[in-house]
Parts: C-alpha cells; sequence; structure tokens
C-alpha cells in the first residue's frame, strides 16, 4: 500500500486538515481520504474547538467539498474517536428524525467494540457536545427545545 500526503490544512482552527491518496500496491485504483487531527483535546476548556470541527465538516459537506472518506481515530481506537462517532452519528439523526438517541447509538458502537464510550464522562460528553453545536448560532437547530430526546 502507498499512502502520499497530498494537501495539509493548518489555518487558525482547532484542527489540521490533511487529504492522503491511498493506493494498493496491486491496483491503480486511488482512494482520497480526508484525515484530521485535533490540536487540543480537552473538552473542559475548549469545548467550542472540539464543535467548530464538526461545524466545519458539516460545512464542506453542504458544499460539496468533501466528497471523499473521512478517517476518525485516536490513540487506543476508541475513546475519543467514540464521541466523535456518536456525536456525528446523532448530528445526522437530528436531520432525518428529529429526535436525540444518544443510548442506542453508543449501544450500536458497543456492539461493534465493547470499550467504545466506556466511561460516563464520555457519554456525558456527547450530550454538551451536541448542545453546544445546537446551540450555536450558525446552527439550524437553534431552539434545542424542538429536538426530542428519545
Amino acid at each position: 500500500m502507498h499512502i502520499t500526503c497530498m494537501a495539509t490544512d493548518e489555518g487558525p482552527s482547532s484542527y489540521i486538515q490533511r487529504t492522503f491518496d491511498v493506493k494498493h500496491v496491486n491496483s491503480k485504483e486511488v482512494l482520497s481520504v480526508t484525515h484530521i487531527q485535533m490540536k487540543k483535546w480537552n473538552p473542559d476548556t475548549n469545548l467550542e474547538g472540539i464543535v467548530s470541527v464538526f461545524k466545519d465538516v458539516d460545512m464542506m459537506h453542504k458544499r460539496g467539498q468533501c466528497t471523499q472518506p473521512i478517517v476518525i481515530h485516536c490513540i487506543n481506537g476508541f475513546d475519543r474517536s467514540g464521541v466523535v462517532v456518536t456525536v456525528i452519528s446523532e448530528l445526522e439523526r437530528i436531520t432525518v428524525t428529529e429526535r436525540i438517541d444518544v443510548f442506542s447509538t453508543v449501544k450500536k458502537l458497543r456492539d461493534q467494540h465493547e470499550h467504545m464510550l466506556k466511561n460516563t464522562d464520555d457519554y456525558i460528553l456527547c450530550y454538551h457536545l451536541l448542545k453546544a453545536y445546537l446551540t450555536s448560532s450558525n446552527s439550524d437547530y437553534e431552539n434545542v427545545d424542538d429536538i426530542r430526546h428519545k
């Protein structure tokens, strides 16, 4: 497998965005992948910085600027990644059903990987991130009270 970094954007935001081209040795097909690296993951002091990643990715999708897969990972593969995947899944659910069901999303993730979101702090962080995103000034869901919790 050959992996080439095609672009790096280290703007003033709270993350670094890279685009990689991935090519299997026995194939001519190239897959482009977006990789997002958080500069700081400290929900106690940088909740808005984390939320800005969700906002920016959402805007990239809406503008058609991000058509390739996005890689989500953390050091051990389940702590922070689980939080990010849960929040993204819930934001997608909200656009379709106008409901939040973090419990169901976490259960599905745990069915696939038993260590996903295994501590209460990460579970609660999902709710804090969702609320921060949904009450932000450029969110379609400024009135969070209209969204029902299942």
